[in-house]
């Protein structure tokens, strides 16, 4: 009876363990393709936020720019 109930226990730890791996590496994996993915008709802004250091996702107004209306 214990080592039933010790089978089952360690299937259910096994399977979850695998569902959270393969939900975190396809979140990981769509957080990224997002950002890569630009539809910018002229090209993103090339700013970046002071207090994370992550790269602006807004796109720049005309062809030329660097940085969008909020970084220039």
């Amino acid at each position: 009876m214990k080592n039933l109930l010790f089978t089952s226990l360690s299937a259910v730890l096994l399977i979850g363990t695998i569902g959270l791996t393969t939900y975190a590496n396809t979140s990981t994996r769509s957080g990224k393709d997002n950002t890569e993915l630009s539809t910018c008709k002229y090209g993103q802004c090339k700013g970046t936020a002071k207090s994370t250091g992550n790269r602006c996702k807004h796109c720049v107004s005309n062809a030329g720019d660097s940085y969008c209306s909020q970084h220039k």
